[in-house]
């Protein structure tokens, strides 16, 4: 069954955007603009933020000299290819003391090779897969993931939030007898570091009905879906957005933050795990179990409107030569089989 939830899974995923993909083509075509024009996106940004994007670049893009965007990024240290055991582990030793952190690809793609490092076996087996840069983050213990998605024309004063997607992730529910692990037996590393920092340990015993979440970290493989939350978007959070960015000419992009509580996100309490820049940040917002399929293009559509618009503002920077920007997502996707593997 798991399998053929894959299979409609992608085959549904794949229709979509081969959708939208015909739609950017007949855009580019009915108003003359090339594809590579939304190179111009983000100027400040290679290839305007599109695909095999450094994490860290990013984030060091965002946080040097910006006291409030520094403050609001989780710390992210890179790790080169091809490092040592020990001088990995001695430098996340010097950075993040005895807590746990996640491991990423530094131009990772859809989740793929995120790992929650809670042992040094965990770190050994990440350390196998050779010539990948990885980001390590510290392990934020905030229970809600959200997905903001944020634009602004060059044009604007100010910009706006599209859309917030929240994370809800898979869950157990107790009897009031069984202990978490006999709850679920097949318990992944991540499940086990979220689980152990939230109840102390795996043999909490839940009470009978009380819903567990086995994780809080998003991996795209079906331990999560997304809810659609447009209640959460008000003035405080759009500000704050908007002193994390400064005066970088940063116009599209959506930010992957977690929260402690959600009033704390409408306040501009939130910590930054990464930004997707780009025409290829997806509006997960989008993705709402409830959202029929044409209520998804028309926000995809949306999506990219303001992208061709906002590109066209930028018309006087340099954009991307085509082949260029095509081996840009060439590239993002070719570490993903041995991302997979480990």
């Amino acid at each position: 069954m798991r399998i053929l939830a894959k299979i409609s899974y992608y085959t549904f995923k794949s229709f979509k955007y081969v959708i939208v993909i015909f739609w950017l083509i007949g855009y580019s075509i009915r108003h003359r603009v090339s594809l590579n024009s939304l190179s111009r996106l983000n100027p400040e940004l290679p290839n305007g933020g599109f695909c095999h994007l450094s994490k860290k670049y990013i984030y060091d893009y965002f946080t040097e000299k910006n006291a409030i965007a520094k403050k609001s990024f989780i710390h992210s240290v890179l790790i080169k290819p091809n490092s040592s055991f020990s001088s990995v582990k001695q430098l996340l030793k010097s950075t993040f003391g005895d807590n746990y952190y996640i491991i990423k690809p530094d131009h990772g793609t859809r989740s793929v090779g995120v790992h929650v490092i809670t042992a040094d076996s965990d770190l050994q087996r990440v350390l196998k897969i050779k010539d990948v840069p990885f980001i390590a983050q510290k392990y934020v213990h905030y229970p809600n993931e959200l997905g903001i998605f944020y634009v602004r024309h060059p044009s604007w004063k100010r910009g706006k939030i599209l859309g917030i997607a929240l994370l809800s992730f898979k869950e157990i529910i107790g009897d009031g007898k069984s202990s978490l692990t006999e709850l679920s037996p097949n318990l992944t590393g991540a499940m086990k570091a979220y689980l152990t920092k939230t109840y102390r340990g795996l043999d909490y015993v839940p009470m009978k009905g009380q819903a567990i979440s086995l994780v809080n970290t998003a991996d795209h493989n079906f331990n999560e879906r997304y809810i659609n939350r447009p209640d959460l978007i008000n003035d405080a959070l759009l500000a704050k957005i908007e002193l994390i960015i400064g005066k970088r000419k940063f116009y599209f992009g959506r930010f992957d933050v977690r929260a402690e509580t959600l009033t704390d996100l409408k306040k501009g309490n939130f910590a930054i795990m990464e930004v997707n820049c780009g025409p290829d940040a997806v509006s997960l917002h989008a993705l709402d179990p409830k959202y029929p399929l044409h209520m998804q293009l028309k926000i995809y559509i949306n999506q990219f409107r303001h992208a061709f618009s906002i590109a066209k503002e930028n018309a006087h920077y340099t954009k991307t030569p085509f082949f260029q920007y095509l081996w840009s997502l060439i590239k993002d996707e070719r570490d993903v089989p041995k991302l997979k593997r480990s």
